[in-house]
């Protein structure tokens, strides 16, 4: 999943660049590269969201927490996470789990985050705000993979060496 949003980011980044060359030569490149990205990203994005959410939920599963992904009208398919446990009864719960998942849905391009205490309980929806991309537009991923990789691991860490 990391490599796939570094790709989609270099790809943006070269697109960007070259947008500025004057050659024809270069910019028949160029918007082949950009259509070719553009198919890409729509096709692997709710992949890499699906994907993302089962190893989420492999990680939650530990705290009573399961996770699934959900499409909201007129969105990106799988732009909605969902998450459902009895520790979401808490507001701050709720904050905690916003602020530690933040730049990783932005990542993924996911739209909202939902909250339920329990399957088939009215939730509590929070729309990611920032920098939104459909999944077709070419924009820079503008979150560190490599530190939330990180955070994933010491917390993992923590949570053995308290057993």
């Amino acid at each position: 999943m990391e490599s796939a949003l570094r790709l989609f980011k270099s790809w943006a980044d070269v697109i960007k660049k070259v947008d500025s060359i004057q050659d024809p030569e270069i910019q028949k490149l160029s918007n082949q590269l950009k259509s070719h990205a553009t198919k890409i990203q729509k096709r692997e994005y709710p992949l890499l969201r699906e994907e993302f959410a089962r190893i989420l939920g492999r990680e939650l599963w530990i705290d009573n927490i399961y996770v699934s992904v959900s499409t909201e009208r007129g969105m990106d398919s799988h732009t909605s996470i969902n998450l459902t446990g009895g520790t979401f009864a808490s507001n701050r719960n709720i904050q905690k789990y916003t602020d530690d998942l933040r730049q990783q849905l932005a990542a993924f391009r996911f739209f909202s985050i939902h909250f339920r205490w329990y399957r088939g309980q009215r939730d509590y929806e929070l729309k990611l705000t920032g920098n939104y991309y459909r999944d077709e537009e070419l924009g820079n991923v503008y979150w560190s993979i490599l530190e939330t990789s990180r955070e994933i691991e010491r917390r993992r860490n923590a949570r053995n060496n308290m057993r």
